[in-house]
């Protein structure tokens, strides 16, 4: 499955300040191309801007890396839920170059949080709900 093929996918190019010495997208740099796709498709399933009014942490952050990422390409980063808890979900991420190779996958576990209180809370229902239309019957690899 493509990262076009998730429920939702962002374009980013690669800007020479994500490289590193090797000449390649520097290993860090990965996160930051998730957590904008990730605000981006959270905002948009939610309906608001979740940098105003957040509503999750991340609690955890994996990436594998397949391919190395130059300068100057463009890349698609697909995101999707794969899987909703009581208080948290798993998000999982596919980057692909645009010759359609496979860049990178990464994994996020997001809390759902009550910043008020300082505490984790229970997924709302409408959220699930929100996701399950959103996604329709789109599954993980």
């Amino acid at each position: 499955m493509a990262a076009k093929d998730y429920p939702y996918h962002l374009d980013i190019e690669v800007y020479y300040r994500d490289i590193d010495v090797m000449g390649h997208v520097n290993n860090t740099v990965y996160f930051s191309y998730m957590e904008i796709v990730r605000v981006k498709f959270l905002s948009e399933l939610m309906q608001r801007d979740i940098m105003t009014d957040p509503t999750t942490i991340a609690a955890s952050s994996t990436c594998d890396y397949k391919s190395e990422a130059l300068c100057g390409e463009i890349l698609t980063i697909g995101i999707g839920i794969a899987e909703i808890g009581n208080k948290s979900m798993t998000m999982i991420y596919r980057i692909d170059a645009q010759d359609g190779r496979l860049v990178a996958t990464g994994k996020t576990v997001q809390v759902w949080y009550n910043h008020a209180k300082k505490q984790s809370s229970p997924v709302p229902e409408h959220f699930r709900k929100r996701v399950a239309e959103f996604q329709g019957d789109w599954r993980p690899e």
